[in-house]
């Protein structure tokens, strides 16, 4: 996207796998929630300047499975 690269983070089941993206310090914005029993998977990419992630127009600080 816009000549940058993109990250991806796939979180393995559990009782509800899910991605959660922490940003901006502490806000919350659930990302995906996958089934029960399978993968849930967000995609970011680099900002137009190159210099963060983004997720939904949002930058990115922290992420990880929850």
């Amino acid at each position: 996207v816009n000549g940058c690269a993109v990250r991806e983070l796939t979180c393995t089941p559990g009782i509800n796998p899910a991605a959660i993206i922490i940003f901006n310090g502490g806000g919350v914005v659930p990302a995906f929630t996958g089934p029960i029993g399978l993968p849930a998977t967000v995609q970011m990419t680099c900002n137009a300047a190159g210099t963060a992630w983004t997720y939904m127009g949002y930058d990115i600080t922290n992420i990880r499975c929850n």
